[in-house]
This record gives C-alpha cells, structure tokens and sequence, in this order.
C-alpha cells in the first residue's frame, strides 16, 4: 500500500513537469500494485443490471435538486466495468509525444471534506485548450499523514487509492491526447475517465465533488471534440446541479478551478440555447 501511495504522488510530480507518458507508468503500476486485492471484492458486489448501463453524465429519471451529497448522487446513471477492464487498460500502448515542460510550483488546496487534495494551480499556465475550453489538469495527490495504517489498509482506504489513480491515469492520457492531437489516446483517455466515474459511484467513495466535477468536466469536452453532443450536454447540465449545490453550500470559493468549470457550463448552456432559438 505505502509503495502504491509513493507511485501516485511520484506520477503526480511527473505529470505537472509535462512528463505525461512517465506519469502514465506511474499510475498504471499503482493500480497493478492494488487491483488484484480488491478484485474479488468487486466481482461480488457489481450488480449485473450494471451491465448495459448508459455512459457516464447521463441523467437519471429521478433526479431533483441538490439537498445533500447523497442526493447529488442520483444524477448519474453508472455504466459496467469489471476488473478485466481494469487491466486491459493498463496495457494499453499510448501514442507517444513530447514532453511539454510545465510549471512545477504547486499550491496544494486540500479540501476541507476530504484528506485528498488536487494540486490546484501547478498546471494553470495550461489549462485550456486552442478553443479557450476549460481542461481540469489538476492531478489528485494522496499525503502520507492521513493514512492510519498502510501495513493493513481497510479496503474502502485501498478503493479511494485505486480511484484517485484511476483518474490520474485518465487525466495524464488526456493531455498526452491534446498534446499529439490523436484520437485514438483521446477515446482512450474517454474510456478510462468512464471507469474512473462508475468505480467513484459504485465504491462511494468520498474524495469529494471537485472530484465529480473533474471528471464530468473532461468528459463533457471529450464528447464534444468527438461530436456526442448529448452526452456532453449531460456531462455540463450535472455540473451545473453539483456547482448550484456547492455554491448553496459555501464550498465553491474552496475552488481555484471554480471560474474555468464555469466558463464550460455557460458555454454549454448558451450553445444550446443558441440552437433552441430558431426553432423557437
């Protein structure tokens, strides 16, 4: 467990110098460090109704406004994933690219409802795209004083490591996909950030909503370079309900990203209505 906490922080630090196919080697030994612990766990608890489930971001027929963390939940469908998954996309080759060398100063913004934290700030000189879209490049760390025991972690701790990584190795294929402008990476970077977001649900894992808005955040604007604009209408309008919530809940200005996530949701927001108004 210690060797799978000092993997992820060190593929963290790799990945805010722009060393995105090092940090990719980083996180993918992190979850082949603790995928097998948790495998059997998980083969018993994924519902088989899970199996044919809609993409992340979709709505759910039950969704209301945002009273609670619990209720902020409903507004996901959770689509299926397995252990198998889990390793097919570990060995995955990657496209190569160069290395972008990035600013290493990080101010490390813990959030108060949560021991993890993204290192907030150490990849803003980069964190939109050529379209002024707001990119999450935040990478979560994991600091060493709020693990009690790593000589017998408790299996909710070794599924909160497994999901912060998960995302971490979403998020450095990510930026290896706009830096070589490749598809292929880009459905792949997709794919992980899917599985990142079902194993969030299903495991309920507190890591907290910045977490949540991250990933639909970069999910939104993957279906949207690829075209899927309902799912990415999805991805946006959920943010929207998770911000509404954080803002009626005084976490928002706990935030550094809080501007660019916006600036996606009201983007998204307006082109839709820019399409309705003819119709109108």
């Amino acid at each position: 467990m210690f060797r799978a906490v000092v993997l992820n922080n060190e593929g963290v630090q790799r990945l805010e110098h722009g060393r995105f196919n090092d940090a990719v080697d980083s996180f993918t030994k992190v979850l082949q460090i603790l995928s097998p612990i948790i495998s059997d766990t998980r083969a018993r608890h994924i519902s088989p109704s899970a199996a044919n489930g809609p993409a992340p971001c979709a709505p759910s027929a039950s969704s209301t406004s945002l009273t609670s963390r619990e209720q902020q939940q409903q507004h996901y469908q959770e689509p299926s994933h397995s252990e198998h998954q889990i390793q097919n996309h570990q060995q995955e080759p990657l496209q190569e690219s160069e290395d972008t060398k990035l600013s290493s100063d990080a101010n490390k913004a813990s959030d108060s409802s949560s021991p993890y934290y993204s290192r907030s700030g150490a990849m803003e000189a980069a964190s939109t795209t050529e379209n002024d879209q707001f990119v999450f490049r935040d990478p979560i760390e994991i600091p060493f004083d709020v693990i009690p025991s790593m000589e017998e972690p408790s299996e909710k701790l070794i599924k909160k490591v497994v999901v912060v990584a998960m995302y971490n190795l979403a998020l450095s294929v990510h930026l290896i996909a706009l830096s070589s402008h490749n598809v292929i990476d880009l459905t792949r970077a997709e794919r992980l950030y899917q599985l990142a977001f079902q194993m969030h649900l299903e495991e309920s894992c507190d890591v907290t909503l910045l977490y949540s808005l991250a990933l639909m955040n970069n999910l939104g604007l993957i279906y949207r370079a690829k075209g899927d604009t309902e799912q990415s209408k999805a991805c946006f309008e959920n943010m929207l309900s998770t911000m509404m919530y954080l803002l009626e809940s005084d976490e928002a200005r706990t935030i550094k990203q809080w501007d660019g996530l916006l600036s996606n949701v009201m983007d998204s927001i307006f082109k839709v209505q820019e399409v309705a108004a003819p119709a109108a």
